[in-house]
């Protein structure tokens, strides 16, 4: 083991073999752990987003669906006028 001693060494030597050795355990947990879970929300927000989709759909259609039942359930005015049941100053029953 004497190849792997830093004795003697400047000082930036152990810093960098200090910062590869981070790079590499924090680069090792992320593969290992954070990259599945990260595949896993962007999975959910795939599928959050198709679903936010069919229900803005859904509710389009029950705002047609029910404009077109709000016509239908109303009833037509006639086209003919109606007629004043009196005339000022005349009664319908004159005798």
């Amino acid at each position: 083991m004497a190849g792997l001693s830093l004795e003697g060494k400047p000082w930036y030597v152990g810093l960098i073999i200090g910062l590869v050795l981070a790079i590499a355990i924090i680069w090792g947990a992320n593969y290992a752990v954070i990259g599945g879970i990260d595949d896993q929300i962007r999975s959910a927000d795939a599928t959050l987003k198709d679903l936010d989709t069919k229900i803005e759909q859904g509710r389009s259609a029950q705002r047609s669906c029910a404009a077109s039942c709000l016509r239908r359930a109303t009833p037509k005015k006639s086209s003919r006028r109606s007629r004043p049941s009196s005339m000022p100053g005349t009664s319908r029953y004159a005798s």
